[in-house]
């Protein structure tokens, strides 16, 4: 008899992550008896599992249990990747001290880290926790280097969980950024940290004492356009709407530096580091959902302190990496810009070739994605004013629609049979509201872009389900939100009409998980989001 003794995180853990760290070991075990106590559960049986097997858990900060005689304690890589995001929170410069090094590899995790490793890299709008991710890759029981597919791949949660993991993994995304924020989670991973540390140096030295040379400050923008615009065709006139004078001769310059590395992968994370500082320091309010300006007194003018120190915290999350990796990378991992609803043409997949897809669609019409993301799209010349209202239109769960494409989606509703009953009369119910009442235009769109919405998912779960190989899961995070029509406040239950898309296109759906997140933890919380859950599908 083998008895296992599974200690809780030692942070409060919450009733959905009770709920999976049960089902991973369920993973395991199957239906053995359980003994939960307050902080751990207690498993008496006679099958014992490997050491690689409990190293994998996400939600225990050990695991005990008897080798014969021997008392052996597991730590799981998860409380070492936790605790990596803590040493980046010290403010010690060598995080190769051996004290930080006993840190991460012998220390205890005491408080709940969201983000960890390259997860921490880059602003980004409806992400969701790796932990989630890695718990459900663990409870769908499937072998190593096996294919997990994420076609909404957002800012490479999936992906990154995969590749430390040992999963191979394909990732779809159609947001420029996207692609490339998850381009270089990946890719960091592999960096020589020799190379990196010596490139990371010599471009801040050279930003210091450019920052101080008056000849750079009097040049003309124009000047500063010439020498980049043969990588990125940038829209200047559309940029200097955007950031003070200082700031986009600043950007400009560090730019041409960049463009003198001949390393991609490192020119890739030393673009990705200058994006994330962009809202900082431009007109945009990056305190508003909307896009809204604010006055040039609020504008940080510092730009090379603020990229230099961004630099510095991103070669460490690298850094950090090389202390907390067991094995050199074996498995394999892709992502790719595309769309979900031409799934299969876009990566090339048979169907029935994926062996699990753990994935978070938009949510419906609550974040403005391409507009939150517009200086970085537009400075590395990924899409002008023209374009970017063309791409904004194109995203599933889109808030932008024009006066025609409005009346003929709201044909096609009144006449639609793909869609499940229950979608069709939640969507002529707002309809109509709004339709009687004085409202303004983006309440009047609002029952077309639904329309849209669940008419793209389920456009998109059909692709999934295709591709997905038989008893195998599908795992879906999904939102939900409010909205008003016409004096009404209507609850929009976006994970109860996934459910029923699922089931429409062939899914089996198992069941749902209420996700009990504090409205504190989600981004504006002020705006919509009101409920999120994971689905469970199953396609038998």
């Amino acid at each position: 008899m083998h008895s296992y003794l599974f200690k809780y995180s030692n942070y409060s853990m919450r009733d959905y992550e009770k709920k999976l760290a049960l089902l991973e070991l369920q993973s395991i075990w199957g239906k053995v008896r359980y003994e939960k106590r307050k902080n751990s559960i207690c498993i008496n049986t006679n099958r014992s599992v490997q050491k690689e097997r409990l190293e994998d858990l996400t939600f225990f900060s050990e695991v005990t249990y008897k080798n014969g005689s021997q008392d052996i304690s597991v730590i799981p890589r998860q409380v070492k990747h936790e605790l990596s995001a803590k040493v980046l929170k010290s403010k010690i410069d060598d995080i190769h001290h051996r004290d930080i090094y006993e840190l991460i590899v012998n220390g205890k995790s005491n408080s709940r880290e969201l983000r960890y490793l390259t997860h921490l890299m880059h602003e980004y709008k409806g992400r969701y926790n790796p932990q989630l991710c890695k718990a459900l890759i663990n409870i769908a029981n499937i072998d190593k280097c096996s294919l997990v597919l994420d076609p909404f791949v957002g800012s490479g949660t999936t992906l990154v969980e995969c590749l430390l993991n040992g999963y191979c993994g394909l990732g779809l995304d159609l947001n420029p950024l996207s692609y490339l924020i998850t381009k270089v989670k990946i890719e960091s991973l592999y960096l020589d940290m020799r190379l990196l540390k010596i490139k990371t140096d010599a471009l801040i030295q050279t930003l210091q004492r450019k920052k101080d040379e008056h000849s750079i400050r009097s040049r003309d923008i124009n000047s500063f356009y010439s020498e980049v615009a043969t990588h990125f065709p940038i829209d200047l006139d559309y940029l200097i709407r955007w950031f003070p004078r200082g700031n986009l001769i600043s950007i400009l310059n560090i730019m041409t530096e960049i463009l003198k590395i001949s390393d991609t992968r490192l020119r890739n994370l030393f673009m990705l580091v200058l994006s994330d500082i962009l809202i900082n320091i431009s007109y945009q309010d990056p305190n508003q959902l909307r896009i809204m300006r604010r006055s040039e007194d609020k504008v940080s003018k510092d730009v090379y302190g603020l990229y230099a120190n961004n630099l510095k915290r991103y070669c460490n999350i690298v850094s950090t990496y090389q202390l907390v990796k067991t094995n050199r990378l074996k498995n394999t991992v892709y992502n790719y810009l595309g769309d979900v609803r031409n799934l299969q043409k876009e990566l090339g997949l048979s169907d029935s070739s994926v062996d699990l897809i753990v994935t978070s669609p938009p949510y419906a019409t609550a974040l403005p994605y391409i507009d939150t993301d517009r200086l970085s799209l537009a400075l590395m010349g990924y899409v002008n004013r023209t374009s970017l209202r063309n791409l904004e239109t194109q995203m599933i769960g889109n808030r932008e629609i024009t006066q025609q494409k409005k009346e003929k989606l709201e044909e096609q509703l009144l006449i639609d049979t793909i869609l499940p009953k229950s979608i069709k009369q939640l969507i002529i119910k707002i309809y109509n509201l709004n339709r009687k009442s004085n409202v303004g235009f983006r309440r009047k769109n609002t029952a077309a872009l639904l329309y849209k919405y669940f008419s793209d998912m389920n456009q998109a779960m059909s692709e999934m389900y295709k591709v997905l190989r038989e008893r195998k899961f599908c795992f879906m995070v999904v939102g939900c939100n409010n909205t008003i029509a016409g004096d009404k406040n209507i609850f929009i239950p976006t994970d109860d009409c996934i459910s029923e898309i699922g089931k429409s296109v062939g899914f089996k759906f198992n069941s749902k998980i209420p996700l009990n997140i504090p409205l504190s933890y989600m981004i504006h919380k002020k705006n919509a989001i009101r409920r999120e859950s994971i689905l469970i599908f199953r396609k038998n």
